[in-house]
């Protein structure tokens, strides 16, 4: 890894250093590989701060989003707010269940929904990708203010 790194340096420059992980990390959304993160889940109010940007950049009302419908725009929602905070937070299926209102086989089932719909509609890896570039941005401020609470981000 660290001649791996080396060489990146030697060849990019050191300006691009700082961009490289958002480089894999955008590469590896778009070719659909999931890797565990190493943000381990801290607070359950991070899946809440999910829903909330779920519901702003969709333009679904949130009150829909925790509601039993199964309207296509209330699942989409459901599944991109599993989706990130299964893969990108390590939430169990248990504790996304319980801030949902679901059970933790409807959680599984609405990332397989999820993996399908990406691949059908590419927009939708764009969505998500914009989804969770806003949860880290507001958890880092939460993560700012709250210096004696820590909020994972």
């Amino acid at each position: 890894m660290q001649k791996d790194l080396e060489y990146y340096i030697e060849k990019h420059g050191k300006a691009f250093v700082g961009d490289m992980f958002d480089i894999i990390r955008i590469y590896l959304t778009a070719n659909n590989i999931r890797l565990p993160s190493e943000r381990k889940p801290k607070d359950p109010r991070v899946i809440k701060v999910i829903a909330e940007v779920t519901s702003e950049v969709l333009g679904v009302p949130i009150k829909d989003i925790y509601s039993k419908s199964h309207k296509k725009p209330c699942v989409v929602a459901r599944n991109i707010i599993s989706d990130i905070a299964y893969s990108e937070y390590l939430f169990t299926y248990k504790a996304i269940g319980a801030e949902l209102g679901r059970e933790c086989s409807t959680i599984i089932r609405n990332l397989v929904t999820h993996n399908l719909d990406m691949e059908k509609l590419p927009n939708i890896k764009y969505i998500r990708s914009r989804i969770v570039s806003e949860v880290y941005d507001i958890l880092r401020d939460l993560q700012g203010e709250m210096n004696d609470d820590p909020v994972c981000y």
